[in-house]
């Protein structure tokens, strides 16, 4: 959840400045950012001519994408949490039904029988791994 100044960054964030940012650092128009982005070239105008003006989500990913980073972290970056989280999203969004079932069995131990799972099943991988030719 966010806390109160959290979703106040968010209110204060302005996607025109940001668009205004992007179009100076890759030294492109408008038009050549709306043809990229597929957002339409009256919206990035408005955007950018309105500090107040706000996408709504589908342009925003849609800018995301272009700039080739995560929604996740781009917010939790503006609100100025660290972005750990992101990638234990990525990677658990990876894992199999059967890696995630263990995954909520290792949870369920406490701290301490979680250490002792961990160091053993270590051990027996390195064990694994340097019998494995090659």
């Amino acid at each position: 959840m966010l806390t109160g100044e959290e979703i106040q960054k968010l209110e204060e964030f302005s996607f025109g400045k940001l668009l205004r940012q992007i179009k100076a650092e890759r030294k492109i128009s408008f038009k050549k950012m709306a043809e990229l982005t597929g957002i339409p070239y009256n919206d990035l105008y408005k955007y950018a001519r309105c500090e107040q003006k706000k996408p709504n989500i589908v342009e925003f990913y849609k800018f995301m994408d272009f700039l080739e980073n995560s929604t996740d972290e781009f917010l939790l970056n503006t609100v100025g949490r660290d972005n750990k989280l992101v990638e234990i999203r990525h990677y658990a969004s990876l894992l199999s039904p059967k890696e995630k079932g263990l995954l909520d069995q290792l949870n369920k131990l406490d701290e301490e029988q979680r250490n002792k799972f961990i160091d053993k099943t270590t051990a027996l991988l390195s064990l694994i791994l340097d019998k494995t030719p090659g």
